[in-house]
């Protein structure tokens, strides 16, 4: 007999589930995003100083709160928990054990699975060196992710061999994998012949995008057109690479030069996937999370901060929004259940900016920051019954400062050479602001950025009046190194970069 009560109790059981489980949306990051992985193969290089436990960083023009879950010196890992993307970048060659892993060039048996050939022996070896680092970090994932692996020479061939190995390898079991990405910089083949075959023939499972830098005209020497050199060896590549034309942000005179990680990066740059350096904006829906979920900005001067917020679900969401404008403040910052926006030193949440306490009400706002360097917010879940119930918030933040036009016509004249030092004169051009703009902030502090091949940016800073149209600035330089250069421009908001320029021994091309 049919019980209708019974299935009654199904029913709500049905309906209450529905409004409490959710799943975040994946974000499948193409081909127009892969500036996002040049930014993330080159982070890896920097050394380990900071440490910083997130990036923001855009993803389709949306600044995104990018968590480092594994900051090693051979490999480093981004985790996304707004989009459901994972992003597990291996650094290239940068020692002298580096150089002695590429020159391990004797193929050996490929220990991935069966049947998959001969590998670069050097490849291998080093994959294996943070193969259980990267594996427990993708095991402790909560849900199911969308995976890529990138990184840049060596790092690209690392990348590779990942993404073949997590494609392929059942015996991982891994649930938490929604889909396998791999896209690569300058990389060299990794095996023979057998190797790429196998790699078609799985090709199905997974995304894989390899990028190679040219030179399409003519060298100053009347050399032929120029490829990068890294990725040819005695191995194979499985797939056609996509070929980036150096004219976009000018060629350099060697190939060598084609080598460079920025020059990459400067022909994918797409600032919808750029690191977020003045303007944040945050949206999620269907928010799940157990505790808080916490956001970061630099701010300049007066920002203003909004939000909205529509809790759902058969019993409403309890939440509290908090705001502290430094990070010593928010360093004091301890999530209780039972207490708004609680500090560890006092217990006290008069201690900080409460923007709304807990309740179950829907609410806007609108709040001005006048001071401070960095802003955090922290939304806080106060249900005690479903604690991880589901409800939609939108959280944005606009900073009142236009950030200016990058410098332009970026040039470098070599003009002396001493004691094993070369002066270097560095040129480029600004546009001025607008009256309006520079009567506010009449004076601009430009950025020099220096890199040799394979080594970290080192930073050079100065200031100059607004309307200076014209700017030369004299470096000095080890003698006989490969460096690139590029300048930017900070209002109290940094500007996008200049174009690229490159310094090559005793010669320079822009």
């Amino acid at each position: 007999m049919f019980n209708y009560c019974k299935f009654k109790k199904i029913i709500l059981l049905l309906f209450i589930l529905n409004n409490f489980i959710s799943f975040n949306k994946s974000s499948i990051i193409k081909e127009d995003g892969d500036y996002l992985f040049g930014f993330l193969s080159d982070l890896v290089y920097m050394p380990k100083t900071n440490n910083e436990q997130y990036k923001y960083i855009s993803l389709n023009g949306e600044c995104m709160e990018w968590r480092i879950v594994l900051d090693h010196s051979r490999v480093m890992i981004f985790q996304s928990r707004f989009s459901n993307n994972l992003i597990v970048s291996f650094r290239g060659t940068q020692g002298f054990s580096d150089y002695i892993t590429d020159i391990k060039i004797v193929p050996i048996t490929c220990n991935i699975t069966s049947g998959c050939g001969k590998v670069h022996r050097g490849f291998q070896e080093e994959y294996y060196e943070t193969y259980d680092l990267v594996l427990s970090k993708i095991k402790e994932l909560d849900q199911s992710y969308d995976i890529y692996f990138t990184g840049h020479s060596l790092g690209g061939a690392l990348a590779l061999i990942a993404a073949y190995d997590y494609t392929v390898n059942h015996r991982l079991n891994l649930q938490n994998i929604k889909s396998i990405h791999c896209v690569t910089f300058g990389q060299p083949a990794v095996g023979d012949q057998q190797f790429s075959n196998s790699l078609t023939f799985y090709s199905s499972r997974f995304q894989y995008r390899r990028y190679v830098n040219f030179n399409s005209k003519t060298s100053v020497f009347g050399l032929p057109p120029q490829e990068d050199p890294i990725p040819s060896s005695i191995f194979s590549h499985p797939f056609k690479a996509i070929m980036l034309d150096c004219i976009k942000t000018q060629c350099p005179i060697v190939a060598l030069g084609l080598h460079f990680m920025d020059l990459y990066m400067g022909n994918v740059f797409n600032q919808h996937y750029s690191e977020c350096s003045a303007n944040c904006k945050f949206e999620e829906t269907d928010s799940k999370f157990y505790k808080f979920q916490q956001y970061k900005c630099p701010i300049n001067k007066e920002s203003l901060i909004k939000g909205s917020f529509l809790p759902g679900g058969i019993m409403p969401d309890k939440y509290s929004v908090c705001l502290f404008t430094s990070k010593e403040d928010f360093n004091q910052y301890d999530y209780k259940q039972s207490i708004d926006c609680n500090i560890k030193s006092t217990g006290n949440s008069n201690t900080t900016t409460v923007i709304i306490r807990k309740t179950s009400d829907r609410n806007y706002f609108e709040k001005k920051v006048l001071q401070g360097k960095e802003l955090f917010v922290v939304v806080e879940n106060h249900n005690k019954l479903f604690a991880t119930s589901s409800f939609s918030y939108n959280i944005s933040f606009t900073n009142s400062i236009t950030p200016p036009l990058p410098p332009t016509n970026l040039s470098c004249q070599i003009s002396s050479v001493h004691n094993e030092t070369l002066g270097v004169m560095v040129s480029f051009n600004y546009h001025q602001l607008p009256q309006q703009v520079y009567s506010l902030y009449n004076l601009i502090t430009y950025r020099v950025y220096l890199s040799e091949i394979g080594k970290e940016w080192s930073k050079i800073e100065f200031v100059e009046s607004a309307t200076t149209k014209f700017i030369s600035k004299l470096l000095k330089i080890p003698f006989g190194g490969i460096y690139s250069i590029v300048v930017t421009a900070d209002n109290g908001a940094e500007s996008h970069a200049s174009n690229f320029g490159f310094i090559f021994g005793n010669s320079t091309m822009i």
